[in-house]
Parts: structure tokens; sequence; C-alpha cells
């Protein structure tokens, strides 16, 4: 795995407020290979209680490419799910998915253990081009 060039570590701050970190794929700095990229490590255990993403430049493939974010070694793709490159156009924005249940509800609050990782996840394809701003808002766990 290979950390984008603006990875983040987040956490270890002095307050229980709501805190906001953003983190950016860039094809130009950090390649499209298939495969995972690190945008944050946690300091110390959180509560991701927001996570969206804003293309800022349309990604485009060669193929079929899917890209995915969520916890490394757990739910990896918990904060964004299955978004063909078909749909990351220029100022699109994604939040994270739905859990299917009755009623539908939002998969919005996600702990995250100290040292614990937020992934992207670029498969089936390579991204040829493309630049995603990544906002991820959240609290200290503890």
């Amino acid at each position: 795995m290979a950390l984008v060039a603006s990875h983040k570590y987040i956490g270890g701050g002095h307050s229980n407020a709501r805190e906001v970190a953003t983190a950016y794929y860039d094809f130009a700095e950090d390649g499209g290979a298939a495969g995972d990229f690190d945008l944050f490590t946690a300091n110390e255990a959180i509560i991701i209680v927001d996570f969206y993403a804003i293309v800022l430049t349309a990604c485009t493939s060669g193929g079929s490419a899917v890209v995915d974010v969520g916890i490394d070694g757990g739910d990896e793709d918990a904060l964004l799910d299955n978004v063909a490159v078909g749909s990351l156009t220029a100022n699109a924005v994604f939040d994270s998915p739905l859990v299917e249940g009755t009623p539908n509800t939002r998969n919005d609050k996600v702990y995250l253990a100290a040292a614990g990782v937020v992934q992207m996840t670029i498969s089936t394809a390579a991204l040829t081009a493309g630049k995603i701003k990544y906002v991820c808002e959240y609290v200290r766990a503890s």
C-alpha cells in the first residue's frame, strides 16, 4: 500500500470538539495503479462522524476502474462503496453509502482504532487521470 502525497495523521488533539481533516488522491502525484492508497492514519482512537469525497478533476481509466474507501483490515468499503470511474466526473460529490435495511440508514459513524488507516482502493483497472478531495470529520473516541 502507498501513502497519497497529502496523507494526514488525525486525532491526538486535546479537544473533544469535532475536527475536520482533508486528504487528496491526485493521479499526477500518486499514480493510478490498482491497489491501496492510505488517506488518513489515526494517532489515537477516533469516531468518524462524517465522510465525503469531492471530485476536483474527472477520473479516467483505460478499463472499468472502481474506487472504494474504508478501513484497512476492516470494512474496506464503509465510507465509499464501489464507485465506478464513469461516475467520478468533475464536481461530483459522494457521501458514505446507505446500509440496506428497514429503513435504509447512512453508515455515518465509524470507529477507527489508534494506528487505524482510512484507505482508498482502486480495483478492476488502473486510473489514468483524476483528483479527488476526501473530507473526514471526526471526534476523539476517549
